[in-house]
């Protein structure tokens, strides 16, 4: 019963509803800006949810790596490290 308390007045705690509050504006706001639209049969499986998420934050980090590894800045480490070896 104490545990039960315990989270009881940590969910009613101001800090917790505005994280709550917060993260909810935030997913809104981003499923706009990315043009992701719930279709109501989504809306019935939260798995189709977290799967489209999953998908989409993986298409993210893929594109994210592959501009890291093209930028010119990596490309000319990347190069003078292969010279040191080369000269070592």
């Amino acid at each position: 019963m104490d545990t039960l308390g315990s989270i009881g007045r940590w969910i009613l705690e101001p800090r917790t509803a505005m994280a709550v509050f917060t993260a909810t504006l935030l997913f809104g706001w981003i499923s706009n800006i990315t043009g992701i639209q719930p279709r109501l049969g989504d809306l019935r499986s939260p798995t189709a949810i977290y799967n489209s998420a999953g998908n989409l934050v993986n298409e993210v980090y893929d594109g994210a790596v592959r501009l890291y590894y093209r930028a010119p800045l990596v490309t000319e480490i990347q190069s003078q490290i292969e010279r040191l070896r080369e000269s070592s």
